[in-house]
């Protein structure tokens, strides 16, 4: 019988395969490339006639407002602001990821448009209120365009000047009156909105030095009960957090989320009188962030706990957040940033204290509207205009 040879596979691909294998695989990244490549080319196609359709806008405007082109965002730390900004410049806060969307009467189109929560915001307010950041346009999904304010944001803007006890009230009522315009004022295509992520960061400060509130990107639009159905998110910047928030106790409703904003604005608030002078002899304190000092105190009593106990910090530390500590500052303890004594000799700066004092109220029903606090300081200017100093402390 004839014996058939049984053959086996080598062990190893032939050279001439494994070429083949590379030339395939190197054409499968070289079109990669030249898709990636076109793509770009396309963005900066689309960006230049964003530039030149903002060029030929602005030459066209009366008056030559300068404007900024701002990149949307999701919950990021804020807009950048520089303190030179030539026409059509961009201001990048990162790339955006996942938007939410919401409706807005156009008076124009005559029905609703769907636009991102931010755009819809700033087109609901319609640049009727003086102390809401003016829009100008909205060329894409991506982008808004604003009026550029060169004194920049709040928070910024502190660290280079001080106020007067009168421009320190100025600038509350601003601020006050832009709120209480987003919480309570109704009107055809105009619905309440909740801000939710208030901070010296999304204030802007105005040529005269009023307030302007800017960036809407976590905000809440109320069209009716069924804008406040779901699971209520953590959003907003920790340290302007109402204790309710830090402590997940929340209430989802427009009522509430009004009172999470009533807090964050007595933070803002705080922040100016911090740097409020009372008189030529009266020494500036330096610009903080609220809870800065709390939260160093309690981070460096731990560190002491650790080094009694033995244990090694970094590892408490790597279980332990800022989260975890506001919560024990805010909520547990109650505590709320110092103001300071030298205030109170001061009728106006004395009355403001006490006003942010019930706005950060640790019980949210017992802060008052924005609305409430506007007409109080309202009140309070017009005593300080008149001379009337004494009749200030009875509010």
């Amino acid at each position: 019988m004839e014996m058939l040879e049984v053959g086996y596979l080598p062990s190893h691909p032939h050279p001439e395969s494994m070429s083949d294998a590379f030339f395939i695989l190197l054409a499968l990244l070289g079109g990669a490339a030249i898709s990636l490549l076109m793509t770009f080319l396309l963005y900066c196609v689309s960006r230049s006639k964003v530039f030149r359709e903002l060029l030929l806008r602005n030459e066209n405007r009366t008056g030559q407002e300068t404007i900024a082109l701002m990149d949307l965002e999701k919950g990021q730390s804020g807009n950048e602001f520089k303190q030179r900004l030539t026409l059509g410049e961009v201001i990048t806060n990162g790339k955006m990821s996942q938007v939410r969307r919401a409706s807005y009467a156009d008076p124009v189109m005559g029905r609703k448009q769907t636009v991102v929560v931010k755009t819809a915001a700033y087109r609901m307010c319609a640049n009727s209120n003086e102390h809401i950041a003016h829009f100008l346009d909205s060329f894409n999904v991506n982008s808004i365009v604003l009026r550029y304010e060169e004194n920049g944001c709040l928070e910024d803007y502190v660290k280079r000047v001080t106020f007067t006890p009168m421009e320190a009230l100025s600038f509350s009522i601003s601020l006050l009156d832009g709120l209480a315009f987003l919480h309570d004022v109704e009107r055809e295509g105009k619905f309440p909105i909740v801000h939710r992520d208030i901070k010296s960061r999304n204030v802007l400060v105005k040529s005269n030095g009023l307030a302007a509130l800017a960036d809407f990107g976590l905000a809440k639009i109320s069209t009716g009960p069924e804008s406040f159905k779901g699971r209520y998110y953590l959003y907003g910047t920790l340290a302007y957090m109402a204790p309710e928030l830090l402590n997940g106790q929340a209430t989802y409703s427009l009522t509430a989320l009004k009172k999470v904003d009533i807090y964050a604005a007595a933070l803002v608030i705080w922040e100016v009188l911090r740097r409020t002078l009372i008189d030529d002899e009266d020494e500036p304190r330096a610009a903080e962030i609220p809870y800065t000092s709390e939260l160093q105190e309690e981070i460096e009593m731990d560190e002491e706990l650790f080094h009694e106990l033995n244990e090694d910090p970094k590892e408490i530390y790597a279980r332990k957040s800022d989260e975890n500590y506001l919560k024990r500052i805010v909520f547990e303890f109650q505590q709320r940033p110092v103001i300071s004594e030298r205030l109170r000799s001061d009728p106006i700066t004395e009355v403001l204290s006490l006003t942010i004092q019930q706005m950060w109220c640790h019980d949210e029903e017992g802060r008052p509207s924005a609305s409430y606090v506007l007409q109080r300081l309202n009140r309070m200017k017009t005593c300080a205009i008149n001379g009337d100093m004494d009749d200030i402390r009875l509010f």
